[in-house]
């Protein structure tokens, strides 16, 4: 435990704002890290709120990670449930999931 679980994707072909910021693209990224039992460390519905637009070149990798610390039992399992979609162009959204197991 005290571990860092990453996500690392490669994303290709998004596409930008229409007319002058045609390079320019505002994301979204939301994550949730619950155990085998249903108990959530991690439930954030937007990571990327606070931040504007970035190069498109800047999101063709996104990393969204995080740190499952103090647990007070023992957890065989977590599922980690993450989206990340264009906030300009709904159609383009990357969604899954996957588990670790211990």
């Amino acid at each position: 435990m005290d571990e860092k679980i990453q996500l690392h994707l490669i994303i290709q072909r998004w596409l930008g704002e229409a007319e002058a910021m045609q390079e320019q693209i505002r994301v979204g990224a939301a994550q949730r890290i619950t155990t085998d039992e249903g108990q959530s460390f991690l439930n954030e519905a937007d990571l990327f709120a606070a931040y504007g637009y970035f190069p498109l070149r800047a999101v063709e990798k996104i990393s969204l990670s995080a740190f499952v610390e103090n647990i007070d039992r023992l957890v065989d399992e977590f599922s980690v449930d993450f989206h990340i979609w264009s906030k300009i162009h709904p159609d383009q959204i990357i969604q899954g999931y996957y588990s670790c197991h211990l």
